[in-house]
């Protein structure tokens, strides 16, 4: 499966009304590990698959590192496609990224179909 077939985001809309705009979105259930990639506090940490496995080596964590690198290769392959140029942040192990630092992926706690 594609990963723009898997990637599943929030149900949002923006609301003009008299003046005033609101973004609206749906609400979903985070736990405090379920981020795996993004920051969270505003670039002030920053999560990724190559820090955490860094962390976990020897690990049975190390399966769902691999998987979580999984996404973020797919995302990798999406922002190709939208043209958005690599970047280098700086953290104890360089990491290059094509997102903002800010955006947040979570692990979801649920199945799909």
């Amino acid at each position: 499966m594609k990963g723009e077939e898997r990637l599943i985001v929030p149900l949002m809309t923006m609301i003009d009304y008299r003046g005033y705009r609101i973004l609206a979105q749906a609400f979903i259930q985070l736990g405090e590990t379920s981020l795996i990639y993004g920051s969270c506090d505003a670039g002030k940490s920053f999560q990724h698959p190559k820090l955490k496995k860094a962390q976990v080596s020897n690990s049975p964590e190390i399966g769902k590192a691999d998987r979580e690198q999984e996404v973020v290769e797919e995302i990798n392959e999406i922002c190709k496609k939208l043209n958005l140029k690599e970047h280098k942040i700086k953290t104890k192990i360089p990491v290059s990224i094509f997102t903002p630092i800010d955006l947040e992926i979570h692990s979801a706690s649920f199945e799909l179909p």
